[in-house]
C-alpha cells in the first residue's frame, strides 16, 4: 500500500477520534456544572441544553476522552480502544433506549434522549475502528518503531 493512503487512513481516524474527544469533554464540562455533585437518579432538572448530566456519565466521560486522547498519541491501542466503545457504548444506547420508553423511571443515570443519540453514534463509531483499525493497525506496526518516540 502507498504511503500517502496510509498516512490519509491514520491522519482522518485521529481526526474523527478528536472530534470525539471534543463531543465528550463538552459533555463532560456541560454535564459538571448541571449534575450538582449527584451520583444517579432521575433528575429533569440535571440538563443542559439538550442533554441531561449525572456524576456516573461524568466519570464515563473522564474515561472515554483520557483513553481517547492516548490512543491519538499511541495508535496502536486504537483498535482495542474502537471495541471497547462499542462494547460499552451499545450497552449505554439499550439501557438509555429502555429508561427513555419507559418514561425513566429507576433510570440511575439519568440519561436523556440526546444522551442516547450520541451513544448510539459512538457506538457505531467504535465498531468501524475495531474492524476498521485491523488493516490499519497492521500498517502502523509494520512501520513502527520504537525509536520514533524519543
Amino acid at each position: 500500500m502507498a504511503e500517502g493512503s496510509r498516512h490519509q487512513w491514520h491522519t482522518g481516524r485521529q481526526i474523527v477520534m478528536a472530534c470525539m474527544c471534543l463531543v465528550y469533554l463538552a459533555l463532560l464540562i456541560g454535564g459538571l456544572f448541571a449534575s450538582d455533585g449527584r451520583l444517579g437518579g432521575w433528575n429533569p432538572d440535571a440538563s443542559f441544553w439538550i442533554f441531561t448530566a449525572s456524576a456516573g456519565l461524568n466519570f464515563l466521560y473522564v474515561g472515554v476522552i483520557v483513553f481517547g486522547v492516548a490512543s491519538l498519541v499511541r495508535p496502536v491501542g486504537a483498535q482495542l480502544f474502537g471495541w471497547v466503545l462499542f462494547i460499552l457504548f451499545t450497552g449505554l444506547t439499550a439501557y438509555g433506549a429502555a429508561s427513555v420508553i419507559t418514561g425513566n423511571e429507576g433510570d440511575m443515570l439519568n440519561i436523556g434522549t440526546a444522551n442516547v443519540v450520541v451513544y448510539a453514534l459512538t457506538a457505531v463509531f467504535g465498531f468501524l475502528e475495531g474492524v476498521g483499525g485491523r488493516r490499519g493497525l497492521r500498517r502502523v506496526r509494520a512501520s513502527y518503531t520504537p525509536m520514533e518516540d524519543l
